[in-house]
């Protein structure tokens, strides 16, 4: 009897030591799966914000402004004024043909609202400079613009791939042409990679072009690059505007503002 009732203990012990250890593992697998999950969802964070990044308010800059082009419809340009916005860059070209469809109603109306109004050219890397700036200089025909010509030079997936000596070339014959038909004074766009990879030893000592930053920084963080008008929001909310619209900021204040467009006069 004494024997049963020990093999019986031992027996008990054994099933709480096994299904101590299946509890082990089912913890240890949750554990696993909960960290898991953490990871999944600190690099889904980390791609949110590569994408959507925490841009800086505008609130607290008193010159501030849109770039919109035909993706963005008809604007109500009244509206985007009465909002306290001060200018609207139109895009009137891109490449070596293409013509934005709204560019004259969009300069027309963002001047009719009193807006200062500037026109922007999509550069593509591998299409010649030169054939650039005449697509650009058609399209402004009989525009009414206040600010400088703007190169839009930036990297995507599909068009512009990779900064080389050919794009530097093409960009450099695009403003020499641009210059040559009288626009001396131009702003060349681009991002933190396009102002290492073609600003920054070359532009930014030439003292009749300046740059406008994209930048979801705040722009004390940036101030070191030297912009005159910064980026701040690709998802921005503005009325006059349906769906989302770039939104920039001048840095500077009103006098400095006012020195820029009388700079900006051709």
């Amino acid at each position: 009897m004494k024997k049963r009732r020990q093999k019986k203990t031992a027996n008990g012990l054994a099933r709480i030591l096994r299904s101590a250890k299946s509890d082990a593992r089912r913890a240890g697998r949750w554990l696993l799966l909960a960290a898991a999950i953490i990871a999944v969802g600190c690099g889904a964070w980390k791609v949110w914000r590569h994408y959507y990044p925490a841009t800086p308010s505008i609130n607290g800059y008193s010159i501030t402004g849109i770039d919109v082009s035909k993706h963005n419809g008809l604007v109500d340009m009244k509206r985007v004024a009465q909002a306290g916005h001060k200018f609207a860059f139109v895009k009137t070209s891109e490449g070596v043909t293409l013509k934005d469809g709204m560019r004259r109603t969009h300069t027309r109306n963002a001047a009719a609202a009193g807006l200062k109004v500037g026109a922007y050219h999509y550069f593509i890397f591998k299409r010649n400079g030169q054939e650039q700036a005449l697509n650009f200089l058609e399209a402004i025909k009989g525009l009414q613009l206040d600010m400088p010509l703007a190169i839009d030079v930036e990297k995507d997936s599909k068009l512009n791939r990779n900064y080389n000596a050919e794009v530097k070339r093409n960009l450099r014959d695009m403003v020499t042409a641009l210059r040559e038909a009288g626009h001396q004074r131009l702003l060349i766009y681009t991002n933190g990679d396009g102002y290492k990879a073609v600003y920054a030893g070359t532009y930014d000592r030439d003292d009749d072009m300046d740059l406008w930053l994209c930048s979801f920084q705040d722009m004390d963080k940036v101030a070191h690059r030297g912009h005159v008008i910064q980026q701040i929001d690709h998802h921005g909310s503005v009325k006059g505007v349906k769906g989302e619209v770039d939104l920039n900021v001048f840095c500077g204040d009103s006098k400095q503002w006012d020195e820029f467009l009388d700079k900006s006069k051709q």
